[in-house]
């Protein structure tokens, strides 16, 4: 949501025009576009001109974010939250993930470009987290704490923790009404179509 703010430097009022959203959960401001003083401000409306821009950002908008939302409205990212303890900070399990899939699906390619592609969308802003922290190593880290090489070796019969994530987002989907049943047994039954399986 963009609005105008003043701020005070030497006794002096200067405007900006500011993007506001929520990061983590508080609201901060992820974009600002410098106007300058009140004097040039009430020029730019008498002659109804607007200052060039000094640069641009461009940031892919529409699908990562119809994505994320869908994440937090169908109750992905809280059950995968609640799955993984968060670290104290930066990304959790439930961000890697989630990033895993939602590059997958808008712009296809190695862990190495994804870093790149999550500073290029609204992501960046909503999350709040540098692209560094998402380097193919960050990942390689995380998915090794979900599913230690030694565990994954073992070929028991319980569930590893991204099959039992799967089965417990599919019951929640069966709860919010969100998946056919045919579709839901299939899933559930049949390892190569894992939702987990194709993220990692």
């Amino acid at each position: 949501m963009a609005s105008l703010i003043a701020k005070r430097k030497k006794n002096k009022l200067y405007y900006y025009v500011v993007d506001s959203a929520r990061v983590q959960g508080r609201p901060r401001i992820v974009h600002q576009t410098y106007l300058g003083s009140a004097q040039k401000v009430a020029a730019l409306l008498k002659e109804r001109t607007a200052p060039l821009p000094l640069s641009a950002t461009r940031r892919e908008l529409g699908l990562p974010a119809a994505l994320w939302l869908a994440a937090q409205q169908s109750g992905v990212f809280a059950l995968l939250q609640s799955l993984w303890e968060p670290p104290r900070s930066g990304p959790s399990p439930a961000h890697y993930l989630l990033l895993a899939a939602m590059h997958r699906i808008c712009s296809p390619g190695p862990k190495s470009a994804v870093a790149d592609w999550y500073q290029q969308t609204i992501l960046s802003s909503l999350w709040g987290f540098d692209p560094e922290r998402f380097s193919p190593q960050a990942f390689w880290d995380c998915f090794e704490q979900l599913l230690p090489e030694k565990e994954a070796s073992a070929q028991n019969e319980e569930r590893d923790p991204l099959e039992e994530a799967q089965v417990r987002l599919l019951g929640l989907w069966k709860e919010k009404q969100l998946v056919a049943i045919r579709w839901r047994n299939a899933a559930i039954t049949s390892r190569d179509d894992t939702i987990f399986a194709k993220w990692a």
